[in-house]
């Protein structure tokens, strides 16, 4: 059997109907080189009609783990058959010629990992502040490049055993909910691996809402955030920044009476300084007293 150009992990949980626009979108894609593993953390058999309806149009592997969205990327990691894998989220899509512009990329670049923009389901950027030009990803700079529905990264480099913090990400069974495609990202970065940002394509992704329903999430995502700033030692000035960002937004809604807003910076400031508190943890070695305000356990994807 011929192995595949490309091994895609995406674990899901809750979703179906995000499930099938996305293999749908991989079809629309033409390429038959595309290996497509399903982590499925669901209690039941839901995905099962979809799957059967793209079994004939797409190599899938179907697998079961526990709940956790790093737990079920490592565990797909040992079945990965291709030369690149990607790790889309199972709400996103991709865009048509997105494979084969990736594939462009990987022919003609020396880089070892590579990101593209995300883009809204409905035209425009989605998802945190980005770079704006193409560039080299650095530990400076991966936050603005990197999404793990926009990532991807040639296989021989997880042959170093690098691989993700079930500690992190959704599911994980502590307070910190995002992150994990970052840590992962600066694992690489460490072991001397290279990356490019490019802009002239984006994933595609649901933009989030600012509703008082999704506020919760930024305290788990930003604290996240808070955790891998520490545990990969960016330093006290990236830290201090990393906390004042939100702080000020928060502050500057508080003065103009915008209260959903507010509300979100003000879960994002304390997500933030929890993850740094933890994140001291985990680089000392002692256990994690802190609190989990926020448990998410609802899909895989972001």
């Amino acid at each position: 059997m011929t192995d595949p150009i490309f091994s895609l992990v995406l674990c899901t949980k809750g979703r179906v109907a995000e499930l099938a626009r996305f293999l749908e979108s991989l079809v629309a894609q033409r390429m038959t080189e595309v290996q497509v593993i399903i982590v499925d953390q669901n209690d039941d058999d839901r995905l099962m009609p979809v799957l059967n309806d793209f079994q004939d149009k797409v190599s899938l592997v179907h697998i079961r783990t526990a709940t956790g969205l790093s737990l079920g990327r490592n565990e797909a990691l040992k079945r990965v058959r291709a030369a690149i894998v990607g790790f889309p989220d199972d709400d996103c899509v991709y865009p048509p010629g997105l494979l084969r512009r990736l594939l462009e990329l990987a022919n003609l670049r020396s880089e070892d990992f590579f990101s593209f923009a995300s883009a809204g389901l409905n035209g425009g950027l989605s998802g945190p502040r980005q770079e704006t030009t193409d560039t080299e990803i650095t530990p400076s700079n991966v936050w603005r490049c990197v999404i793990s529905y926009t990532f991807f990264v040639r296989s021989r480099c997880l042959q170093g055993g690098i691989r993700f913090d079930t500690d992190l990400g959704v599911g994980s069974p502590g307070p910190y909910k995002s992150g994990e495609e970052t840590d992962f990202v600066l694992q690489l970065l460490r072991a001397g691996y290279r990356g490019w940002h490019v802009r002239d394509m984006g994933v595609l992704h649901p933009e989030e809402q600012q509703t008082l329903a999704h506020a919760r999430k930024r305290w788990a995502y930003g604290c996240g955030t808070g955790f891998v700033y520490v545990k990969d030692r960016l330093g006290a000035l990236a830290i201090g920044k990393m906390l004042v960002g939100p702080l000020v937004r928060f502050l500057r809604s508080l003065l103009c009476l915008r209260v959903v807003e507010c509300i979100h910076h003000g879960y994002e400031f304390a997500g933030r300084v929890r993850g740094v508190w933890g994140g001291m943890f985990r680089v000392s070695g002692a256990p994690d007293a802190g609190v989990d305000l926020a448990p998410l356990e609802k899909p895989c994807g972001k």
